[in-house]
This record gives C-alpha cells, sequence and structure tokens, in this order.
C-alpha cells in the first residue's frame, strides 16, 4: 500500500498519486499537490495498492496553485 497524507489545511488542496514508475532497484512515485479557493478545512489523501517488493520507494512531489 502506498499512501500520500497532508496535513490539516485551512483552505482547499487535493492530493494525488498521479504516477508510479520503477527500474530494477527502486520505485518512484510522484504525487500531485493542488491548492484551490475554498472555506473549509481539508485533510487530503491519496492511496494506491501495489505488488509486493523489496525495492526502495522513492516520492516525488509536484504543488499546483490556483486562484
Amino acid at each position: 500500500i502506498i499512501a500520500v497524507f497532508l496535513d490539516i489545511k485551512t483552505s482547499g488542496w487535493d492530493v494525488e498519486i498521479n504516477e508510479i514508475n520503477g527500474n530494477k532497484d527502486v520505485i518512484v512515485v510522484s504525487a500531485k499537490e493542488t491548492e484551490y479557493v475554498s472555506t473549509v478545512m481539508t485533510q487530503p489523501f491519496s492511496i494506491v495498492k501495489l505488488s509486493k517488493t523489496n525495492k526502495k520507494i522513492s516520492f516525488w512531489n509536484e504543488l499546483i496553485y490556483s486562484n
């Protein structure tokens, strides 16, 4: 199981695991965080299930701010 959680935010945010790539040594998980205008508190998360592995897992994060 791969899970990405953000802290509790006082405005709108979304997080999405948008790509999983790898080679013989490592799996790279790419997540995208998006901020949007909102008046509610959020605590976004994204969860995916992978096959069991002994490879190292690395995370890459992209931030997107929208008005």
